[in-house]
């Protein structure tokens, strides 16, 4: 049984080693991207610090204990002439202090608008993050579609240039021969060296997008997946704009942490207006003095315990107050008017969005038959070429219309995708679930 259960294990790991390695898809470059993308771990590291920035508002609501300690060197002269029952003379000596000084507060209306304000900066700082996350999407996608479009490209360009060297192939023969002619040889090289110079463009256009990649994810991308060739571009949902405006009102996280930024700015506003207002505190104190001798020539221990209420009235403060409140107004004037620039914004957006993808869907509708009409144009020209009607000329535009075409149709249906990732990050909705979605239209 023991050696049935090791052949098995052996057999296992002979299979894990003999499959082939998963490719990157978007799935896994978003993961990488959510770990590794500097980006989106500042916007993290920014969403912490008003974390603390509140914390340190409820700290200040808090009781507050403080311990101190004090050694003292003293030296008393006492003089009272005439006067009895006090020991005159000097003496030096050495006393220490130890005190626990406790203070809570009971009344405090600025600190508390302070705290309300840092909240509603809180819900912003996290409705920030959550854009940060979209962008971290729409960027990841951005960038693997670009990769996958230059790659594509470069195949198309080497394609292009094999079927140029082809046809300049056929020029020098017929040439040879006496059936073709030297402008017809001259026109095919010249096209081939412009198809050697797209391939070195499509070359370097390659590994730029891939350092776009491997700068959102922090690795090298091996195994891209290509999209499906058999999907088809599909309508939004909903078809009208006006929906989408409607989702971007009620969830767009940066209208909604401009909201908030203008209630953070209210509630600030009122905190300065409390620094007219008093404040009460609950103050506890307990003292012990040590003293290792004094005039009279032994030392002495006392302690002292106190309690009690402690109102504080700010009565001047050189118009400190006034210049705080008048820059707090000013401050929540220009969080209102930021409010709706960013909902302007946020609405052309989503309108610019929304046309993007409905022209990306007839453009690549259009282009899928322009590609079809080209084809068949080439093979025309081919036909008449092989038999005599058609010169070399003529083959090479119309080989060079149909790459056109097909480098044309391919940029369209990633255009289509990034424009319905994109009109999902207008509207403000985009999510994790909208990667697997696209990522399911991969092969």
């Amino acid at each position: 049984m023991d050696a049935l259960k090791r052949w098995g294990w052996i057999a296992g790991l002979l299979a894990l080693g003999a499959a082939p390695a998963r490719g990157l898809d978007l799935v896994e470059a978003h993961r990488l991207a959510l770990a590794h993308d500097p980006a989106f771990a500042r916007a993290r590291a920014e969403l912490d610090a008003v974390r603390y920035q509140r914390r340190q508002a409820v700290a200040r609501l808090l009781p507050s204990l403080e311990a101190r300690a004090e050694r003292i060197r003293n030296r008393d002269e006492v003089s009272a002439p005439g006067v009895q029952f006090i020991t005159e003379g000097e003496a030096s000596y050495y006393s220490s202090e130890y005190a626990l000084d406790l203070r809570q507060a009971v009344f405090a209306p600025a600190e508390l608008a302070r705290l309300r304000a840092a909240t509603y900066r809180l819900r912003a700082a996290r409705a920030r993050f959550d854009a940060a996350r979209q962008d971290l999407i729409r960027r990841v996608v951005d960038a693997y579609l670009g990769l996958l479009a230059a790659r594509d490209g470069l195949a198309l360009a080497r394609a292009e240039r094999r079927a140029v060297a082809r046809q300049l192939e056929l020029a020098e023969a017929r040439l040879a021969v006496g059936l073709g002619t030297v402008t017809d040889r001259h026109e095919a090289r010249a096209r081939h060296l412009l198809a050697e110079a797209a391939v070195v463009e499509a070359t370097n256009r390659l590994a730029d997008r891939r350092g776009a990649l491997v700068e959102i994810i922090g690795r090298a991308p091996e195994g891209l997946r290509p999209v499906d060739p058999d999907h088809r571009p599909l309508a939004p949902d909903p078809d009208r704009a006006a929906a989408w405006l409607a989702r971007a009102e009620a969830a767009h996280p940066e209208l909604r942490a401009a909201r908030l930024e203008a209630d953070a700015a209210r509630w600030a506003l009122w905190a300065a207006r409390g620094g007219h207002l008093p404040s009460l505190d609950l103050v506890a104190s307990r003292r012990r003095v040590e003293a290792d001798g004094s005039l009279s020539g032994p030392g002495l221990t006392r302690d002292n315990t106190d309690l009690g209420l402690e109102l504080r009235l700010p009565l001047l403060a050189g118009g400190g107050v006034l210049a705080r409140a008048g820059e707090a107004r000013a401050r929540w004037r220009a969080a209102r008017q930021r409010l709706e620039q960013t909902r302007r914004e946020v609405r052309r957006r989503v309108e610019s969005a929304f046309r993007d993808l409905a022209g990306s869907i007839r453009r690549a509708a259009a282009l899928a038959a322009a590609v079809a009409a080209a084809e068949s144009a080439l093979a025309g020209k081919r036909e008449g070429f092989e038999a005599g009607t058609e010169s070399n000329i003529d083959v090479l535009n119309a080989q060079r219309e149909w790459f056109r075409a097909r480098r044309d149709h391919l940029e369209a249906r990633y255009a289509y995708l990034r424009h319905r990732v994109g009109l999902r990050r207008a509207a403000g909705v985009l999510s994790a679930r909208d990667v697997e979605t696209l990522n399911a239209w991969l092969e």
